[in-house]
């Protein structure tokens, strides 16, 4: 089954500098540095919103913005059933768990406040802004790190190809509160969402559902037999015109990857995305496929800039290649017909 992006939108804040976020992608995408209190909640939203986390309220801002396209709009007015919300993250409640804990530490269990509670869980995020825009749909959390956007990804793409939904959000955030300065390294906040359907007949760019795989100290060469065994089932043919890699290039030597994919037959193009939006535990893989996007799309100045390994005469087909500290790694591919 193929699917499309209906709608995606990015939300930055805070120190976006790390290195180079999202250069040109967030004005395209007019990204937005607003919290989703200074949407209309009345007309959005309808309840107060004053008890959200950081973390809903920036994922929100995004999220409102996605469901604003006429079509996701209708959706969620006549049918709200038929949205899903999927979000992958991990450490975005450290400031609301360590606070929490605090007051009843100090001043009893009966001083903890029921409204703030629900911020300590792992899926309040998402559960949150489904509750509160009025979506009555499936609704999943994944908390797996690096591998969390693929996993997203996937468990989206299951429910469209099941018809227990019309569309997907599927996104997630990062936040860096006083708790996040202290526990990480790289410092930053970002929310991307984007709203998946069943490709139309006359889509011009279209995917196909990610394939997991695990494997113990996994490396280059898995990465690019994944990808090479992706294409081949997708498009008949192995080779694609990019590749890029949604995950920190820490993890992988990138001269390795290069070669492997160039030797299989793959690419001898390579994205390291982490040059384009910066290091994130979940983030980075749903940020590829709004990279891809603007790839296929013709923007040649981030190809140019950023590619490791030859200038690709055209752009059509292009895969995403995930990677995480326990093995995990997941293959992803698009192609552009239009």
């Amino acid at each position: 089954m193929e699917f499309a992006i209906a709608n995606s939108r990015y939300t930055l804040a805070a120190d976006t500098s790390s290195p180079a976020l999202l250069p040109g992608l967030a004005e395209r995408h007019a990204a937005l540095q607003a919290p989703l209190a200074d949407y209309d909640s009345e007309r959005r939203l309808g309840r107060k919103i004053r008890y959200l986390s950081d973390a809903t309220r920036l994922f929100g801002g995004a999220a409102v913005a996605v469901l604003d396209e006429a079509r996701l709009a209708q959706l969620l007015s006549s049918a709200p059933e038929r949205i899903g919300v999927y979000t992958c993250e991990e450490t975005v409640n450290l400031r609301d768990d360590y606070q929490f804990d605090l007051c009843i530490k100090v001043h009893g269990p009966d001083e903890a406040s029921p409204l703030l509670a629900p911020n300590t869980l792992a899926n309040v995020v998402g559960s949150h802004f489904a509750s509160y825009i009025g979506i009555t749909g499936p609704n999943c959390t994944i908390a797996a790190g690096q591998s969390g956007g693929m996993h997203a990804l996937q468990t989206a793409l299951h429910g469209l190809v099941e018809g227990a939904i019309d569309c997907a959000l599927v996104g997630g955030v990062e936040v860096a509160s006083d708790y996040h300065r202290a526990a990480f390294a790289v410092q930053r906040e970002v929310a991307v969402v984007h709203a998946l359907v069943p490709a139309p007949v006359d889509a011009g760019l279209v995917f196909y559902a990610p394939r997991i795989r695990m494997k113990a100290a996994a490396g280059a060469l898995e990465l690019a037999q994944a990808l090479k065994a992706e294409a081949q089932a997708r498009f008949g043919t192995p080779a694609l015109d990019a590749v890029i890699l949604a995950c920190g290039s820490a993890l992988l030597d990138m001269d390795a990857l290069c070669s492997a994919i160039g030797g299989l037959g793959v690419s001898n193009s390579l994205l390291p995305g982490e040059r384009l939006y910066g290091y994130g535990e979940s983030c980075g893989t749903l940020l590829a496929p709004g990279l891809a996007r603007e790839v296929l799309w013709g923007d040649a100045d981030l190809v140019r800039t950023h590619i490791l390994g030859s200038q690709p005469p055209v752009l059509r087909r292009l895969g995403i290649v995930s990677l995480d500290e326990q093995g995990q790694f997941g293959a992803l591919v698009m192609e552009r017909r239009a």
